[in-house]
């Protein structure tokens, strides 16, 4: 994941293959309360000075675990097959999670 939407943009329209019409691209969009995961301990990491892609990759790193709450979806117009999904870093106290499982 990266923190800078110009970049993701790029990389994500980049990599829709012409030919892979069954491919889409989705950027993330993604909320996170720093209170609740101090809160609940969920962990996640700014790994920009130490990943593998280098500094001008500002990215976050989240635990497998994770679970986050779908908000919105919605067609990009930058590209055909590019959608933008807005999420929100919820934990497994959150009510609709706590009725599908």
């Amino acid at each position: 994941m990266n923190k800078d939407r110009k970049v993701s943009l790029e990389f994500a329209c980049k990599n829709l293959k012409p030919n892979l019409k069954s491919i889409i691209g989705i950027l993330f969009v993604i909320t996170i309360d720093p209170e609740l995961c101090r809160k609940l301990k969920i962990l996640y990491a700014d790994i920009s000075e130490v990943g593998t892609c280098g500094k001008d990759e500002a990215e976050i790193l989240f635990t497998t675990h994770t679970i986050f709450r779908i908000d919105n979806i919605e067609a990009l117009p930058e590209a055909d097959r590019l959608y933008e999904m807005q999420i929100t870093l919820v934990g497994d106290q959150d009510n609709d999670f706590s009725k599908h499982t």
